[in-house]
């Protein structure tokens, strides 16, 4: 599953005809995502625009306040930039969209999602080829103290997600390789957590994790799989 967040606005952007930042840039990208291969795969969500504090964050004062003077306006800001009316309130809406983005992720990253994907999507998979063996890539930083991917889960959702997926093989066949997980106290808990499913055993240092289950981006990977 893809999200695509964009805006039909973006396409106002307009520095000029002959300027390489052509709307026809989007237009060719857009094409690009309604290609017959992606049918379903790809989730198209409006972004958000940023925030006045959000663009503190990254921008100085000066440049903030540059961007407000042409703000509606048609103007030159250097020989390489160029804004037309929409501009800056489009940029302010691309620079939330990567926060959308964010949003997204933290949300399409709960435990419940991630084992009613292992139910739904590769429970199908699985039952087509009937494995004997396990080959688990155990990297925790999923996690949510990770450094790395902010994503949402916690060391009970790998001892729920390991137990589910040792379902699939015969007792015995499930060997697991150390991968990813970089804040020490998240590995060492997602760690037990995961020996203790290979042991057959229960162990939550923290509480799964749960929320909305988005069964949108469940039932597109079904479809793209054949599974429904």
């Amino acid at each position: 599953m893809l999200v695509l967040i964009t805006d039909p606005g973006f396409a106002e952007h307009r520095p000029g005809a002959h300027h390489p930042e052509s709307p026809s840039r989007l237009a060719a990208v857009m094409d690009a995502s309604r290609r017959h291969e992606f049918e379903d795969a790809i989730e198209v969500v409006t972004p958000l625009a940023a925030s006045d504090a959000d663009l503190r964050r990254v921008h100085s004062p000066e440049m903030l306040a540059i961007l407000r003077a042409v703000s509606g306006t048609t103007a030159q800001l250097d020989a390489d930039t160029a804004v037309s009316p929409r501009s800056v309130e489009l940029a302010v809406l691309a620079a939330g969209s990567g926060l959308t983005a964010v949003d997204q992720l933290r949300a399409g990253t709960t435990g419940d999602l991630y084992l009613d994907s292992v139910d739904r999507v590769l429970g199908g998979i699985i039952d087509r080829f009937a494995p004997t063996w396990l080959l688990i890539s155990a990297g925790f930083d999923a996690h949510r103290r990770d450094p790395l991917t902010d994503l949402g889960l916690t060391s009970g959702d790998f001892n729920e997600l390991t137990s589910v997926l040792m379902q699939a093989v015969p007792k015995g066949r499930t060997i697991a390789f150390l991968e990813g997980g970089y804040d020490l106290g998240a590995l060492r808990d997602s760690a037990a957590a995961c020996m203790a499913a290979l042991l057959g055993e229960r162990l939550h240092p923290e509480n799964p994790t749960s929320g909305e289950v988005d069964g949108g981006i469940i039932d597109a990977v079904e479809a793209i799989h054949g599974l429904r």
